[in-house]
């Protein structure tokens, strides 16, 4: 089974380089359309469930990608149940507290200051995100999943698969951009990462 990451699409706020953390912020109209593009490559894959995080963001392009994915399977006369997103809040991007909604320049110095951030330890963050993993790869054995989410946690999967070697700190996770893990005897492997399909 492979698990099909994907980031929301864009907001204002992605426009503006602010941190978006639990901030429930919308998606612009390019961040739709980012999402109807991505729901478009995808109608060629074949899926057992969609999951998403409930921020809107992340949510709405779920949705948008689901409906796309309904069309397709009733345009092919399929008798497969329809597609509906399933919210899970484990998937939620960090809480970067007082990072969040702050520009990079702002963020540099609030990091340099020393004053507690009150940012969700990577740890917890990991930990909740690798059990979602671990229960989709249970769950659905031989069947693919999409998995719609934020680049926060889609890096700290990266960082934690590859060790390091890539994701937080390291790699900026573009809009509506698309990872693919690979369940190898039940560990997960990147296969590919920041891809447009």
């Amino acid at each position: 089974m492979k698990i099909y990451l994907v980031r929301h699409g864009e907001t204002d706020w992605n426009i503006e380089r602010r941190f978006q953390g639990i901030e429930d912020i919308p998606l612009n109209d390019t961040g739709r359309k980012q999402a109807r593009d991505c729901g478009q490559a995808l109608t060629s894959f074949s899926f057992a469930a969609i999951y998403a995080s409930p921020l809107q963001r992340a949510y709405e392009t779920a949705n948008i990608i689901a409906d796309l994915l309904n069309v397709y399977h009733k345009a092919n006369n399929t008798n497969d149940p329809l597609f509906t997103v399933i919210e899970d809040s484990r998937l939620i991007e960090r809480d970067f507290g007082k990072v969040s909604g702050l520009l990079p320049e702002e963020r540099n110095a609030l990091l340099e200051s020393g004053e507690d951030t009150n940012m969700e330890a990577f740890e917890h963050l990991t930990k909740r995100i690798m059990a979602a993993m671990k229960e989709y790869q249970e769950k659905h054995r031989e069947q693919n999943v999409l998995v719609i989410t934020h680049g926060g946690v889609i890096n700290a999967i990266l960082h934690v698969l590859s060790k390091g070697e890539i994701g937080t700190g390291k790699t900026l996770v573009a809009n509506t951009s698309i990872a693919i893990l690979d369940d190898q005897e039940g560990n997960l492997k990147i296969k590919a990462y920041n891809k447009k399909i």
